[in-house]
């Protein structure tokens, strides 16, 4: 049985048993985002502290709906950390759910595409494992199809691999050609356009030839 690794503290733990949904129907979790806060809680933990006013969520809910969900499917979910808040009443609770969940700051898309180029995170995995809900992910995807390929070609020391110019012929006789890149571009956005999976690094010449004639990348 797999168990969920907590990351982080707070004033106090509770069993996911005993917190109670206390927002209602505001935010929905659709399947999709299932699977990928599932996804991120079993790949980075879980990292933040709910919180809660007498057991009630308070800022949470959808990690505690995937931990309930996942706990259904057989993980082991351990005590979880929670800040506990004070309010005076039900009413003022309940205003403190609004302003948690209320996002003054948004995230833009040059934003988010700055972010990750910097950290050097993959397209591929942001997609599969986040959701923002100022961004449509296909905007970011096509940011970087901007990003410009410096081709460098160098000789091979493999007498059957032939010399490479862009302004020649595609040779009949061809192995695999040696590509790099700069630390700063997302290769595995650039080699999924010429349908490469992100686990190969290999291509052959004809191949990536031909996608760069074509335009492709």
């Amino acid at each position: 049985m797999e168990q969920i690794v907590v990351k982080c503290k707070g004033s106090g733990v509770r069993d996911v048993t005993q917190l109670e949904n206390f927002q209602g129907d505001l935010k929905v979790l659709s399947d999709e985002n299932y699977t990928k806060m599932k996804k991120e809680i079993l790949e980075l933990g879980f990292c933040e502290p709910v919180t809660i006013w007498k057991n009630k969520i308070l800022n949470g809910h959808q990690r505690i709906k995937t931990l309930t969900r996942m706990k259904e499917e057989g993980y082991e979910i351990p005590k979880i950390p929670v800040n506990i808040v004070n309010a005076k009443d039900k009413k003022e609770a309940k205003k403190i759910i609004l302003s948690l969940t209320s996002q003054f700051g948004k995230i833009t898309n040059q934003g988010l595409y700055d972010f990750m180029k910097e950290a050097e995170i993959d397209l591929d995995e942001v997609m599969q494992s986040f959701s923002f809900s100022d961004i449509n992910m296909k905007d970011i995807e096509s940011l970087f199809g901007t990003d410009e390929i410096n081709l460098e070609f160098e000789d091979i020391e493999d007498s059957e691999v032939p010399d490479v110019d862009l302004e020649g012929t595609v040779p009949n006789k061809t192995t695999y050609i040696v590509v790099t890149f700069d630390d700063n571009e997302n290769v595995n956005h650039i080699l999924k356009q010429i349908n490469i999976h992100n686990h190969l690094r290999r291509v052959d010449y004809k191949t990536f030839y031909e996608a760069i004639k074509s335009g492709k990348i």
